[in-house]
């Protein structure tokens, strides 16, 4: 699968068949414009991308300007405001529906997106945290939020003093939140309800 931009400036996904090698056209994916972006587009960035034969599963953070930053005549005028979640269940003949996991727009805050992970089960999970204000101290916990593909998702919050975390599924379909912090790499079991099913525990990797 690769992603292109065509003449008329929308994002086309190109399947390509493994065996024969040809490429073909699938559906393609307009984002919305933004006049006041120097771009005039959004901005995606940090994709995290899950294939699963035909349905496919975008997690992306969108960097749009922030007038704030131009009026102040920063270098760097994009924030990140926004997360989404965009599921196709067939991308050859299907178009993406997009999921709002966070929209803080309008606010000096900040979204990141941490991971992305379709379980066993065919359920999505995804981490992200927040920040009040961009540039200032203090996160949200390590949040989760889980569901269906293409929604609705269930937002639960992890852990505080962690500001990144990956998913792993274990062989028996447990899932995991591994949670990196400045002193080692932790881990901890999810429950069925999303939250930590136990306080994370080190992992001893630091020297």
């Amino acid at each position: 699968i690769a992603m292109v931009t065509g003449g008329d400036d929308r994002q086309h996904i190109q399947l390509r068949d493994a065996t024969t090698g040809d490429w073909s056209a699938g559906v393609s994916y307009t984002f919305d414009t933004r006049s006041e972006s120097p771009t005039g587009y959004d901005r995606h960035t940090f994709p995290f991308l899950v294939l699963d034969d035909g349905a496919a599963h975008i997690f992306s953070a969108q960097d749009i300007v922030d007038p704030v930053k131009v009026a102040e005549g920063a270098s760097y005028t994009f924030s990140s405001h926004s997360l989404d979640y965009y599921y196709s269940p067939d991308v050859a003949a299907t178009a993406f529906q997009t999921v709002s996991i966070v929209d803080i727009e309008g606010t000096r805050g900040w979204a990141h997106n941490d991971d992305l992970l379709l379980d066993a089960s065919g359920v999505v999970h995804t981490l992200y945290y927040t920040q009040a204000e961009q540039n200032v101290s203090g996160f949200s916990p390590e949040m989760h939020a889980f569901g269906p593909p293409g929604g609705p998702f269930t937002h639960v919050s992890l852990a505080s003093g962690f500001t990144e975390g990956r998913l792993w599924e274990g062989p028996d379909g447990t899932l995991y939140a591994l949670l990196p912090a400045q002193d080692d790499l932790y881990i901890a079991a999810l429950a069925e309800d999303g939250a930590l099913a136990a306080s994370p525990e080190p992992l001893g990797l630091s020297p």
